[in-house]
């Protein structure tokens, strides 16, 4: 109904001045749908006295975590590294008349994957699971629909 009438009022403008009329519409349009898919971040850090040994007990911790996953259902192609890190963790001097670094204590890996999940109801179990594989970090869960641009086009309708 307000649509007809702006247009009407554009017309009658128009025809009564030679200057331009200028129609603007805007809307707005919403649906709700359950997601179907979840992205689900996981990873192990270790830390240790040198840098190989970090990384190495890093790289350890997650192909058992990779592998947990695998034994609890999820496809190989869904599992993905998302990062990777190896950091030195310095001693800071408390002298009063010093804040210089002295050297690294020791050193930080860390492993992360990136899981895509098909089946939302099976996200807490699988993060039981990769938690009990040596997990000590979960870095987000992101819940999703499979088909985005289906779901925003029938929000246009």
């Amino acid at each position: 109904m307000m649509f007809t009438a702006a247009a009407m009022e554009a017309r009658a403008a128009d025809t009564a001045s030679p200057a331009h009329t200028k129609l603007s519409l805007s809307a707005f349009g919403e649906i709700s749908v359950p997601p179907d898919r979840a992205y689900v971040a996981l990873g192990v850090v270790d830390d240790a006295p040198t840098a190989a040994d970090a990384y190495n007990a890093s790289a350890r911790h997650s192909a058992n975590l990779v592998a947990a996953l695998i034994r609890a259902g999820v496809p190989e192609r869904s599992i993905r590294t998302s990062s990777v890190s190896l950091q030195p963790i310095y001693v800071v001097s408390k002298v009063a008349s010093s804040n210089a670094a002295l050297g690294p204590r020791s050193y930080r890996a860390s492993n992360e994957v990136t899981v895509t999940v098909d089946q939302v109801d099976r996200v807490g179990p699988l993060a039981d699971s990769a938690i009990a594989a040596g997990a000590n970090r979960v870095n987000g869960i992101t819940f999703t629909v499979k088909e985005r641009q289906r779901v925003e086009d029938e929000a246009r309708l």
